[in-house]
C-alpha cells in the first residue's frame, strides 16, 4: 500500500527586519511537499503537489522579502523531495506518484533528466557534495538506500530501514532510521555505491 504524504498547506511567514517594521509579518499560504532555500538565488524553492489546483505539479521559487510565488515551473507527477547541489546549478526532485526523479536545471528551468528508480518513490534524496552528478535516494518506506551517478544506479545498495539520507562529505553519507526513533547511521560511499 502506498502512503501518501501531501502536505496540504504550508504557511510561510516572512520577517521584516528593518527598523521601521521590526514586527512585521506576512503570512503566505500556499500547497508545499517540501521546501529547500538558493542561497545563490536567495529564493525559497517549493515543491507544489498535484491538489492545488492552481500551480499543482510545479517548482516554484519565493521571494523572501515579498513572500510572493515569483515563478513557478511545470514538473509533472506530483513533485516531492528535493536536493539541491552544492554549485546550486541543479535541483533534483522525486515525484510522489512516479518511480522518477527528476533534475531540474535551475538557469534553464527545464528537466534535463530522468531518473529512473525502477521500484519505489523517493523517500528522500541528497546530492554529493563537489558534484552535480551524483544523488543518494532513500526509496519507500524504509526501504533500499541507493546512489545513482549520471542516472545509472550504483551496484552495491542497503536495505534495512533508512528513511532520510544526508551526504556529510563525497565519501561519508549518514541515514536516519525512524520507524520508531530516529536512529543515526554511518554508510560510506565510493564508485560502486553505498555500505
Amino acid at each position: 500500500m502506498k502512503t501518501i504524504f501531501t502536505i496540504l498547506s504550508i504557511f510561510f511567514i516572512f520577517e521584516n527586519i528593518s527598523a521601521q517594521n521590526a514586527n512585521h509579518y506576512t503570512i503566505m499560504s500556499q500547497s508545499a511537499y517540501d521546501m529547500v532555500y538558493d542561497s545563490v538565488s536567495s529564493n525559497i524553492i517549493i515543491s507544489i503537489p498535484a491538489t492545488d489546483l492552481v500551480h499543482g505539479n510545479s517548482i516554484g521559487f519565493i521571494k523572501p522579502d515579498s513572500a510572493v510565488l515569483s515563478s513557478f515551473y511545470h514538473v509533472v507527477h506530483n513533485p516531492s523531495f528535493m536536493a539541491l547541489t552544492d554549485d546550486m546549478q541543479y535541483l533534483y526532485v522525486g515525484m510522489e506518484d512516479s518511480n522518477k526523479v527528476k533534475k531540474f536545471d535551475m538557469t534553464s528551468h527545464t528537466i534535463v533528466q530522468s531518473i529512473n528508480l525502477i521500484t519505489g518513490i523517493a523517500n528522500n534524496i541528497s546530492c554529493q557534495p563537489g558534484t552535480s552528478s551524483v544523488v543518494a535516494v532513500s526509496k519507500g518506506n524504509g526501504g533500499e538506500v541507493a546512489v545513482y551517478d549520471n542516472g545509472i544506479k550504483l551496484p552495491d545498495t542497503i536495505h534495512f530501514g533508512v528513511n532520510k539520507v544526508h551526504f556529510l562529505s563525497p565519501s561519508a553519507l549518514f541515514g536516519c532510521s525512524n520507524s520508531t526513533s530516529c536512529a543515526i547511521i554511518a554508510l560510506s560511499v565510493d564508485t560502486l555505491g553505498v555500505n
